[in-house]
């Protein structure tokens, strides 16, 4: 029962990312013309807000992500339902990893992220240690106002 508590905690505070599934419909796009290329001045960045959930088998858990990067050096914070953990990371050839440390009435422990950006969501893994390893989504969040 404690380590089910623990389990629960850790999901709501930490609640893994959620992106809803892209549906990709068929391409107006002539077959013998290449897709246009993304451009030069528009690299991908893992800077920004981003609503998430992480599923542990008992229906998915949002929470959102504010993230910061400075060269590879990922920082920010991860709200769940029970509170803001500080997030320390790295981000580098899309893949982003961040650990967040979540303090329980048993104590605290750590939740390690590692995830793939693609299309402005992120897909991957929020391991618990010895509670096991569950899915999470993410996207970024859109703008509320124009810049």
């Amino acid at each position: 029962m404690r380590k089910f508590i623990v389990l629960t905690t850790a999901i709501l505070l930490s609640a893994g990312l959620s992106a809803a599934s892209r549906a990709a419909g068929p391409s107006a796009q002539d077959p013998q013309t290449p897709p246009a290329a993304k451009p030069a001045d528009k690299p991908t960045s893992i800077a920004g807000t981003w609503n998430g959930s992480v599923d542990v088998g008992n229906g998915p858990t949002g929470f959102v992500i504010e993230l910061k990067l400075d060269g590879k050096k990922v920082s920010g914070s991860l709200t769940g339902d029970y509170g803001t953990s500080a997030i320390d990371g790295e981000f580098a050839d899309n893949k982003l990893t961040f650990s967040i440390t979540v303090d329980t009435p048993n104590g605290a422990f750590t939740v390690a992220f590692t995830g793939t950006l693609k299309d402005d969501a992120l897909t991957g893994t929020a391991d618990l240690g010895d509670m096991g390893s569950f899915p999470f989504k993410a996207e970024r969040a859109k703008n509320k106002a124009p810049r």
